[in-house]
């Protein structure tokens, strides 16, 4: 076929779309574009995104433990122990339901509800401070339906 035979092909093929077949065209040619040029980029960006952020939580986790100069063997729950021990699991999300004092036998006990794995770490973190000491850690369900709570109940030590 010569040139001009392949010329007029095409201009008869042009003239016989409609706007519509333009938009599919066009859209056609943007997704395989975009296939070619931008998900390569996205999925170098994306593994360099996440390698940052690994090491930035390492950084940071290093610098956590070098700004708390205070050791296990000096640290002291300052405050009253009922707001303090409240206040320690609350900021981790897990919800106090009850919170009651003894003040003759210095004890706390506290009914919260959460997620175990949180309730167990901040428990241990709490275990550092050396005015309080924990003696009691139970799961209680009272109701089938509903779900259960967990009653933490921690020895507090006069403040001298």
């Amino acid at each position: 076929m010569n040139q001009k035979r392949i010329a007029w092909v095409l201009n008869q093929a042009v003239d016989g779309l409609n706007k519509f077949d333009f938009i599919t065209l066009f859209l056609l040619v943007f997704f395989l574009a975009s296939a070619l040029w931008v998900l390569p980029e996205y999925e170098t960006n994306l593994s360099n995104v996440q390698s940052d952020s690994q090491s930035v939580r390492k950084e940071l986790k290093q610098y956590r433990k070098q700004q708390n100069p205070q050791t296990s063997a000096t640290k002291v729950l300052l405050g009253a122990p009922v707001i303090e021990i409240s206040k320690a699991y609350s900021y981790q999300n897990i919800q106090v339901l009850d919170a009651k004092y003894d003040p003759e036998g210095h004890q706390l006990q506290l009914t919260v509800s959460g997620a175990i794995q949180t309730l167990l770490n901040t428990t241990h973190d709490l275990e550092q401070y050396q005015n309080i000491k924990l003696l009691g850690f139970s799961i209680v369900q009272n109701e089938i339906k509903n779900q259960p709570t967990v009653q933490v109940t921690w020895q507090v030590q006069e403040q001298k």
